[in-house]
Parts: structure tokens; C-alpha cells; sequence
């Protein structure tokens, strides 16, 4: 910092000022401290920094489960927009199963100073074991209550996105569904489950529900022959994979998306676009999600007590419903 300060003829709290944004500095000033930075190739010790000052900026993000496609696209969108704001992310994932794997990877991060946890989960019953072990504020991305949590959460709504698919069948004149999830506790299965049967007996639509291994194409291919011996007029899967093996595994078995049922996905893949016929499915904005979760780090960081964040589904219309007509 001194040789920058050098340099560019101003003072290290000058330079500092300047790095941290924690006071003014003129226009012409900060164009000669950066420029001094790029040919200097001046680096901050954020370690230096934490110790000088008391104050991390590292964000610390648990991801618990299976790595889907959900999980892996909210971690990316946070760890871009914590870094466009200064701050550092470290991370850590851990099988929700295995207490002892929540808390090594819990106390991995507590280990380096973080300001502010981000859990991104599957599943609630991990995050309310690790609640009592939560000593730093947290942001928990998980579509259910979380009892005995004390922090904020943010998620989509499941129900709507559920709705607006359910409904969109009614239209093509579906009137027995077929819902496929993955058996267990996953909080993204269950939700869209409730969501399902709740609609269905609503809307008094005949409906039944097919439970796959997994959230994978090899998954919804193995379940295509129970599947199809219901004779659905719609089927809605869980998310875009289970739809592409059902996809695969119904036509094996003489079934035509579009024309023999319609079919849905969830998660709005970049894959389910040029499927054929190109996947209908429900988007789930990663960006939207992943400012709502850096919103609540910040607040909660600086001492705001926690809330719950409500972000909307976003029903995407395609051929694989459209082309099908019921009756």
C-alpha cells in the first residue's frame, strides 16, 4: 500500500480510502490510486485487512445434499454477486445424512472468520440440526420451515409455479395427471407433491403420484412403464431431467409427447428448449434468488433480525404441451 501511495503521490489512508470505499476520495485522486494498483499489480491481504480492521468480508456457503442442477446454478449466482460486492465466499458441502459431515463442513467455515453463512439446502431436518450450532448470522435458500431456526429464508414458491402447470393442463383439457418426484424428504419433491395433490382435489382432476429413485433422466426412464400403464392424459415431472427420461422411456413403449399426453418439467434447464418437442417447465430465477440471499446476508450481518423471502415461479409455455389436445 505504501508503494502504491508512493506512486501515485497520496498518503496509504488515501489508497485505503480508496480500496475500501469507507470514505471520499476525488475523482481525479481515485483515478491515480487505481492506476498506480494496475501497474503495480497491488493485491489487498484480505487476511490483513480482517486483522486491521476486526471486519471479514468473506460470506461463507454450506450447500447440503446432492449437488443438483437448482443447487450448483444458486451457488454460482451467489458467488458472482458476493464477489461483484467485495466480498470473498468459501465454501463447503456435506451429506445431509451424515451429522457428522454437517458439522465438520459447518465448523470448516466458522473456522475462517465468516461475517455472514448461506445454506443452501434440500433438506430441513439437516439445517435444524445444525441450528443450534449457528453462531454467526445465516441465510437459509430451503422451500420449508425450518423448525427452531433462528435466521432468514428465502425461497421460490413452489405452489404458484405448481399452479400455473396445473392449470395449463386443465386448459389442453387434461383431466387425469400424473406427478413424478423422488421418494424421501427432499424439501423441492415434497412442496411440489403438496402443491400437486392440493390442486388437483381443488380442481377435481383425477391425479396420481409416481415416485422416482432420483431427480435424473435415468430416473424418470426407470418409472416410464408404471407411468404409462396409467394412462395419463398429462404428466408433470419433478424437474426437466425426470421429464427427459420419461420422455425417452414412454416412447419406448409407443408413447409420443404431444401426442399421446403432454408433458411438463421444472427448472426451465437450458437443455429442455431443444428437446423434441421442446420441454414446457417452470423457471426458477437463479439471478432473482441469489440477489434476494446477498440482500439478506448483508442485513442480517449488520445486525437485521431475520424475515422470509417469497420470490415467484415463472410458468414457460412450449410444444411439448401446446401440440397436445385432450378429447
Amino acid at each position: 500500500m505504501s508503494d502504491v501511495a508512493r506512486l501515485a503521490g497520496v498518503s496509504a489512508q488515501t489508497v485505503s480510502r480508496t480500496l475500501s470505499g469507507a470514505g471520499p476520495v476525488a475523482a481525479r485522486t481515485r483515478e491515480r490510486v487505481l492506476a498506480a494498483v494496475e501497474e503495480l499489480g497491488y493485491k489487498p491481504d484480505l487476511s490483513a485487512q480482517t486483522l486491521a480492521t476486526g471486519r471479514s468480508r468473506t460470506v461463507g456457503v454450506l450447500m447440503t445434499g446432492n449437488l443438483s442442477y437448482g443447487r450448483i446454478r444458486s451457488y454460482i449466482a451467489v458467488e458472482r454477486r458476493e464477489r461483484e460486492r467485495g466480498n470473498f465466499v468459501v465454501s463447503a458441502t456435506a451429506d445431509a445424512d451424515d451429522t457428522d459431515s454437517l458439522l465438520a463442513a459447518l465448523k470448516h467455515l466458522q473456522s475462517v472468520h465468516i461475517k455472514a453463512l448461506a445454506i443452501l439446502g434440500q433438506r430441513a431436518d439437516a439445517v435444524s440440526f445444525l441450528a443450534p450450532y449457528l453462531d454467526q448470522p445465516t441465510v437459509v435458500a430451503l422451500n420449508d420451515p425450518v423448525p427452531g431456526g433462528h435466521f432468514s429464508r428465502v425461497e421460490v414458491d413452489q405452489h404458484a409455479g405448481v399452479r400455473d402447470l396445473v392449470d395449463h393442463m386443465c386448459e389442453r383439457g387434461c383431466r387425469r395427471l400424473v406427478l413424478v418426484v423422488p421418494a424421501g424428504v427432499d424439501v423441492d419433491a415434497r412442496a411440489r407433491q403438496r402443491a400437486f395433490e392440493s390442486l388437483c382435489l381443488e380442481r377435481g382432476i383425477g391425479y396420481e403420484v409416481v415416485t422416482s429413485a432420483g431427480w435424473g433422466c435415468e430416473d424418470g426412464a426407470a418409472v416410464a412403464g408404471e407411468v404409462g400403464a396409467r394412462s395419463p392424459e398429462g404428466v408433470l415431472a419433478g424437474n426437466d431431467h425426470l421429464a427427459c427420461g420419461l420422455a425417452y422411456g414412454l416412447a419406448e413403449r409407443g408413447l409420443k409427447v404431444g401426442r399421446d399426453y403432454a408433458l411438463s418439467g421444472f427448472d426451465d434447464t437450458e437443455f429442455g428448449a431443444f428437446m423434441q418437442p421442446a420441454l414446457t417447465s417452470v423457471s426458477q430465477d437463479m439471478g432473482r434468488l441469489a440477489e434476494a440471499i446477498s440482500i439478506e446476508l448483508d442485513r442480517v450481518a449488520a445486525g437485521g433480525e431475520p424475515r422470509h423471502t417469497v420470490l415467484p415461479a415463472r410458468l414457460v409455455v412450449r410444444a411439448s404441451t401446446t401440440g397436445f389436445q385432450a378429447g
